[in-house]
């Protein structure tokens, strides 16, 4: 309600301006055609091409109602794009598997102003680390438009809050034991010609949170070939594979870790560790390391990456026999469980069992068994990129 109202006074706003404008315009060149005024069915026709394009549909007849001078002003942030900026992110929200679109409430013509009252919402199943999962309905706001001869000038709106998730096909890993298997997730961070070199005793999934990393992988008689990983990329390690990983270009780059083994494994890089800096360069910091219980079964980890929005939460639903690791590129995450323990790493390195909300970090990852609904809540003004690890039985080995 308060970013509908002050939508309105902005509206307002720039309804005087425009009027003053249009008062000196007629005055200066008396014998001037006037402004042609904005019609509601300029704003329907935008708001229809715009959904089609969030559609995947060919956009160029969005693109084909942007005024050359088009600028879309993000209310949020203050910050101003241009056309190209903001039909680019239109491309990559089209491929997000929340389906986002707008729903139009109403649309109010003045002048040459258009005033929307639009509602985000999104359709067909979304699915986060093969979890069925719900994004937060928003709330319906207001967007102003600008619109000079038939195009859009000027966009004034809230920042799109879209959930961007993107994953690797689900990896199956060939992991039976009587007891069960070791599992830790670990922040690297590199610049300049620092590495991070390991030996995969069971097998382990890299992801790039910010920056380019350059993979390199081992089995100890044949070098495979560089492996170059943009940010929010991702790859499988085989057992048995000697890996080592840097940044692709020189810069800074975060890379997240994860690895599982069994039982009884002697690969050091499952021991408890604290943050610091190891003999090959960067700094590294152990998120989780603990024991799952399984027995004799095949387990399937389906690895996923979101950038949940500022303000905004995701809910999922855990079956009972399914469980979750997290962890945060940053602070200001909540983690709630409705019923499962929810385990956090402690300060000498293994799980602890955490009452309540948690609040995640940038240095603790949290654990959550299954048969429970988990909500995370990103309480912070920035987006939030989350690391999501589900783990289940193969059905195969029931």
């Amino acid at each position: 309600m308060l970013r509908t109202i002050i939508a309105l006074i902005l509206a307002l706003v720039l309804l005087a301006g425009f009027t003053v404008q249009s008062t000196l315009f007629r005055s200066v060149n008396p014998g001037g055609a006037p402004l042609a005024l904005a019609s509601v069915e300029t704003g329907e026709t935008f708001y229809a091409a715009l959904n089609d394009a969030l559609a995947g549909k060919q956009a160029a007849l969005l693109a084909g109602l942007l005024s050359p001078l088009f600028q879309d002003h993000d209310t949020d942030s203050g910050v101003v794009r241009p056309a190209d900026a903001f039909l680019a992110e239109i491309q990559v929200m089209s491929g997000a598997s929340s389906h986002a679109r707008f729903e139009v409430l109403s649309v109010d013509a003045s002048g040459n102003t258009l005033i929307a009252q639009v509602q985000r919402v999104e359709s067909g199943t979304l699915e986060i680390a093969g979890l069925a999962a719900e994004h937060a309905e928003a709330a319906p706001h207001a967007e102003v438009l600008r619109v000079e001869r038939g195009l859009v000038v000027d966009r004034w709106a809230p920042g799109m809050r879209w959930l961007d998730v993107t994953g690797p096909e689900q990896v199956t890993l060939d992991i039976s034991s009587s007891l069960g298997v070791v599992t830790s997730l670990t922040r690297l961070e590199l610049d300049e010609s620092n590495e991070q070199a390991w030996r995969v005793a069971g097998a382990g999934i890299v992801l790039v949170e910010t920056g380019s990393a350059k993979l390199l992988m081992s089995d100890g008689q044949t070098i495979a070939a560089p492996v170059v990983l943009e940010k929010g990329g991702s790859a499988a390690i085989p057992s048995g594979m000697q890996v080592r990983v840097r940044s692709a270009d020189g810069t800074h780059v975060s890379v997240l870790r994860y690895l599982v083994s069994h039982v009884g494994e002697s690969d050091q890089s499952h021991a408890p560790s604290r943050s610091g800096t190891n003999s090959s360069g960067g700094r590294k910091t152990e998120l989780w390391s603990g024991i799952a219980y399984w027995t004799e079964s095949n387990l399937v980890y389906r690895p996923t990456r979101i950038v949940l929005p500022a303000n905004d939460t995701v809910l999922l639903t855990l079956p009972a026999g399914v469980e979750l690791l997290a962890g945060a590129s940053m602070d200001g995450v909540e983690v709630a469980s409705s019923g499962s323990p929810v385990a956090v790493r402690g300060e000498n390195g293994w799980p602890l069992i955490a009452e309540g909300v948690v609040a995640l970090d940038a240095d603790h990852g949290v654990w959550i068994e299954g048969g429970c609904d988990v909500t995370l809540r990103n309480t912070s003004s920035t987006p939030v990129s989350l690391m999501l690890i589900s783990v289940a039985v193969d059905p195969g080995t029931d």
